[in-house]
């Protein structure tokens, strides 16, 4: 009997024995199975893309125009053309250009030492007024003071061949003392109007006025028109 009890003891001890053996195998599977499914599914760490700014240009500068009467497409009247290499370095301080064809430009150097005039389009003068006489009145009144006593005006045989137009060339100072102004104006009547261009420096100025006058003058044509 007690053989048949030890035998019963021991093979329950086996079998319990077998059964905890079992079971620690079964709780370490799991555990491997979980740590491999958690490495696989975690997503790897990205970066945002980065974002490229829009290129951006800079604000064209205001073009305020050269005082050259040709630079203004609108303008459909005919002018006097050629001298516009001595605007170069000069400010437009006065630009009115209207649809009748007439215009009055004025420009100015930084230093004030150069003061340039364009006119025209002005009405011809009536029968009973001298060109001559009406040409000089057109030249001083440039300048707001007035002329001096020492205006003079004179016909240009060469300047008038070259332009197939009469042409005068006016002369005359304004201010006094260290304030006093040379002027030298070139005067044109065409058939659609009288046009001028004016030139005043210091009358210490070197090159003066008449200096200036001698460079451009010869050079001045007739431009423009519709």
């Amino acid at each position: 009997m007690k053989k048949n009890v030890k035998k019963g003891l021991s093979a329950l001890l086996i079998a319990t024995m077998a059964f905890a053996l079992t079971a620690c195998g079964d709780d370490s599977q799991p555990a491997a199975a979980d740590s491999g499914s958690a490495a696989a599914t975690e997503a790897p760490a990205t970066e945002a893309p980065a974002t490229e700014e829009p290129a951006t240009e800079a604000p064209a500068a205001e073009d305020t125009g050269s005082g050259d009467v040709a630079d203004d497409d609108s303008f459909n009247g005919f002018y006097l053309s050629g001298g516009e290499y001595i605007l170069i370095g000069t400010s437009l301080v006065v630009d009115e250009k209207n649809d009748d064809g007439t215009y009055f430009v004025q420009n100015v150097s930084d230093d004030g030492m150069l003061t340039v005039y364009q006119q025209g389009g002005i009405s011809l003068p009536d029968e009973n007024t001298p060109e001559e006489e009406y040409a000089l009145n057109l030249a001083t009144g440039l300048s707001e003071t007035g002329a001096n006593d020492d205006a003079r005006i004179k016909p240009s045989n060469e300047y008038s061949e070259t332009m197939t137009y009469p042409v005068y060339v006016a002369s005359f100072t304004s201010g006094s003392n260290e304030d006093t102004r040379q002027w030298w104006v070139y005067i044109t009547f065409s058939d659609s109007g009288v046009y001028l261009y004016g030139i005043n420096t210091p009358a210490d100025a070197d090159p003066d006025a008449g200096a200036i006058a001698d460079e451009v003058f010869p050079g001045l044509w007739m431009a423009g028109g519709e």
